[in-house]
Parts: structure tokens; C-alpha cells; sequence
């Protein structure tokens, strides 16, 4: 399944920076392998992104991993992301009329391949914890800069109590039921998010909510689920720093 990224609070110091840090900015820009083309000029304005997020979701149940990365600013031209080792993890850049306008929201996931495949300690030597520097241009022609933090703090897969896998469920009397995540080294779970999606030839999201990390059960309301048909249901572990790790399982509602 694939998940929307959550909400949170947007940086709030939206001032010029000083151009004694542009300056400090400008030679960090330089010095990276694969600089962008471009410089900061004192007449310019180095803002933040509005929003600048990374993190790494794992599937307990496929046994795959992957980087999630969202980032929004006021209409830009194109974007670069660094990561701790100074290496260009990522680019994008917008053309003819879409530079023209800009862009502003944006959220990809990479490629998720099975462990047996990209087994997930070389998953995590491909994206060290660390800083990653996001660095982009306004159409305006001022700078966009901000940081986020990786960690490599990975919760364990969820645990699903019920209903148990390809159980039938009474859809008028149906409670999901998940055992309590440990934290992880050097964090804690925060939250839980639960989906419901109807498994049908187009998969339907029946239900979508977050709850506390002290939650471990919730009941569908009766008129979320029709009789006989299939379901999945799901429950994200997210720890403090926005890594998450997914178990799903199945089952049926009676006729």
C-alpha cells in the first residue's frame, strides 16, 4: 500500500538570512561533490523550506525497505539533496512551463527491493544516518536551504493479534487487535497508523487513522465494512524521528 505523509508542523522562521551565512552557504555549495550550477548573490535571500523531511519505511511483512522524502517551499526551480557524506543523493529540475511557474509540494518514495535482493544493511550503507542538506532556487532566483536528519532507528514489524490472518469477521462487530511495539535503540514509538482497504479488483481505503503510541486496539465502525468481501488491514509502527515498519494481514467479512 502506499501511504501519504503525515502533517506536522512546517518551519515557522521564514527571514532572510544574514549574509555573513550565505557566504558560510555558498562555500559549502562549492565545496560538494556535484555542485549545483549556480550562486548566491548578496541581493538574493536565502529562505527555509517550508517543510524538509526524510526517513525510511520497512516492510516486516514483504520484507523490502525504502526512502521517503517530502519537501515543499514557495514556487522553485529545481531541487538537490545531499546527503551526510556531501554525495548528490537526488535532483530534480522542472522545464518550459513548469520552470516558468515553479513547483512546491513534493513527496517520492524510492524503489523498495526485497532484502533478498538489497539486503537491508547495504540498504543503510546506501543512506547513512546523518544530515541531509536540501538545497534548491526559487523562480524568483532566491535560495531555498534546510536540513533534515536520518536516523537509522528502525522499529520492529508490528505484531497482529486479530483478527488473525484470512479470519472471517462479523463486519457489524470488528476490532483490530496489534501487541505493543518495543521502542527502538535510541528512540521510541510515537504513534501507530492504521488502514483498512478493501482487496478488491481496485483497492479501496475503507479507514485511515493515527493513534498514540499507548493505543494497541481500535474498533471499525460497523458501517466502514459491507459483507462478504476481502480485506487488508495494516498497522505502521512510527518511531520519533519518522521511521516506520509495517506488518499487514487479511481477512473476510461473512455473508
Amino acid at each position: 500500500m502506499k501511504h501519504p505523509w503525515h502533517k506536522l508542523a512546517p518551519f515557522k522562521n521564514k527571514r532572510p538570512v544574514k549574509h555573513t551565512l550565505m557566504l558560510a552557504l555558498l562555500g559549502m555549495l562549492l565545496a560538494a561533490p556535484l555542485a549545483p550550477a549556480w550562486a548566491i548573490s548578496p541581493q538574493k535571500k536565502i529562505i527555509p523550506f517550508t517543510d524538509a523531511r526524510i526517513r525510511i519505511e520497512v516492510n516486516a511483512t514483504d520484507g523490502d525497505s525504502g526512502l521517503h522524502v517530502l519537501l515543499d517551499a514557495e514556487g522553485w526551480r529545481f531541487v538537490n539533496i545531499f546527503d551526510p557524506r556531501g554525495r548528490l543523493v537526488f535532483h530534480v529540475a522542472g522545464g518550459g512551463s513548469v520552470r516558468k511557474t515553479g513547483l512546491t509540494e513534493l513527496f517520492f518514495e524510492s524503489a523498495e527491493p526485497g532484502f533478498e535482493e538489497l539486503p537491508l544493511e547495504e540498504f543503510l550503507e546506501r543512506f547513512p544516518a546523518g544530515c541531509y542538506k536540501f538545497f534548491g532556487q526559487t523562480i524568483k532566483g532566491d535560495t531555498l536551504y534546510s536540513h533534515a536528519t536520518l536516523t537509522h532507528a528502525l522499529p520492529d514489524g508490528p505484531v497482529l493479534l486479530s483478527p488473525s490472518d484470512g479470519a472471517v469477521q462479523n463486519p457489524a462487530n470488528t476490532v483490530l487487535r496489534w501487541a505493543p511495539v518495543p521502542d527502538p535503540a535510541g528512540s521510541r514509538i510515537v504513534r501507530y497508523e492504521v488502514l483498512v482497504v478493501e482487496d478488491g479488483s481496485v483497492p479501496k481505503r475503507v479507514l485511515s487513522a493515527t493513534v498514540p503510541g499507548t493505543v494497541t486496539s481500535m474498533i471499525v465502525p460497523p458501517t466502514f465494512l459491507v459483507r462478504n468481501a476481502s480485506y487488508k488491514w495494516e498497522i505502521l509502527a512510527i518511531e520519533a524521528g519518522g521511521n516506520q515498519t509495517l506488518t499487514e494481514q487479511s481477512f473476510r467479512t461473512a455473508p
